[in-house]
This record gives C-alpha cells, structure tokens and sequence, in this order.
C-alpha cells in the first residue's frame, strides 16, 4: 500500500522550519486557518504558515476547526482566511464539538463553502467523533 504524507498545524507548533518539514518526507500540509469555537477566530500564523509551506514545496490546503454556531457565519469566515484563493487550494472542515445536529450544521457549512468558491471541502474528523 502506498500513501502520502502530510501533517496539519497551528499556532501551537510555534514557527516551523518547512524546508525541514519538506526533507523529512512531508508532503503536504493542511494549515489551520481560525476557527468558530471561541467566537470566529483567525490563527495568527495561518499566513505565514500557507505561504512558508508553499515556498518550501508542500502541497497546502487549508482547515477551520468548527464553533457550532451559525455555519454560513463560519463558512463564510473561512473563506476570507483562505483569500486570495489559489488554484488548487484544499478546504477542510475539522469537526470537534458536540452538536445536536451535527450531519446538518456540516452539510451547511459544506454547501456554503461550494457555492462560493466551486469546490467541495474535505470532512476531518476521529473515528469516536464519527460513530
């Protein structure tokens, strides 16, 4: 079996030195871009982290940790931290939170992301969040 290897990051991980991401093996990169959980939120090292991971080579897309609030609020919030967009760009939802409608408030949000930007986003999620 093959597959391709890639990592997601945050401000957490502090600065990051992609050229060393890169050698390692990474391949792509899926950078956090804000989020909706503690009100709508932009990472601050979401710019740096696009563009450095692009320089060095990765393959970038980008991710919102979902709040739960109103989804187009949030879809919509996503979308400008993406901007400019670039061909290419992938678009992840990462989903956390407890919800009442959970399948609801992501088909939302999914469909907002599609309608304004032409491209279905990815659905990132752990296997006990999922069952």
């Amino acid at each position: 079996m093959s597959f391709v290897k890639g990592i997601d990051v945050s401000q957490w991980q502090g600065a990051i030195d992609w050229n060393a991401v890169k050698a390692s093996g990474v391949q792509f990169a899926i950078i956090k871009m804000g989020g909706g959980d503690a009100g709508l939120y932009y990472d601050s090292r979401a710019t740096q982290n696009y563009y450095n991971a692009k320089a060095a080579g990765l393959a970038v897309g980008g991710y919102w940790f979902a709040g739960g609030g109103n989804p187009e609020n949030e879809a919509d919030s996503f979308i400008a931290a993406m901007s400019p967009l670039e061909e290419n760009d992938v678009f992840v939802l990462d989903w956390e939170i407890p919800n009442g409608d959970p399948v609801g408030w992501c088909e939302r949000f999914i469909q907002r992301v599609h309608d304004r930007v032409g491209v279905w986003p990815l659905l990132y999620m752990n296997g006990s969040r999922l069952s």
